[in-house]
């Protein structure tokens, strides 16, 4: 059965097999503080000790909304740069990523 996960609360990630570039991600992200965090679908870019870079590649490159920095190991809702807030990243299933891919439109957005 699911499990009832609190979305104001920063998920943080606890798989022991860390994520590498070119995988497929879910990030907590929220537009206002006091808001819940929902959960979108990007590409880990590239990682480092303290950071994950996502692309939303469903954009534009050219789209604000196609690259987000992650801070890794957040334990708190953490201002993104340019607008909003980042909580934590998990792995989906391949049967979520099928799900996901379902709601992409053909073309990009701008």
């Amino acid at each position: 059965g699911s499990r009832h996960v609190d979305p104001y609360a920063v998920q943080p990630f606890t798989d022991p097999e860390p994520i590498k570039p070119g995988e497929a991600v879910e990030v907590q992200w929220k537009g206002q503080e006091g808001s819940p965090f929902g959960w979108w679908f990007g590409q880990c870019h590239s990682v480092d000790s303290e950071r994950y870079v996502i692309h939303f590649t469903h954009f534009s490159p050219t789209s604000r909304w196609y690259e987000l920095v992650v801070p890794r190991n957040a334990q708190e809702p953490i201002k993104a740069d340019g607008f909003g807030y980042t909580g934590g990243v998990r792995r989906p299933s391949a049967e979520e990523c099928r799900r996901w891919q379902q709601f992409f439109p053909p073309n990009l957005f701008r």
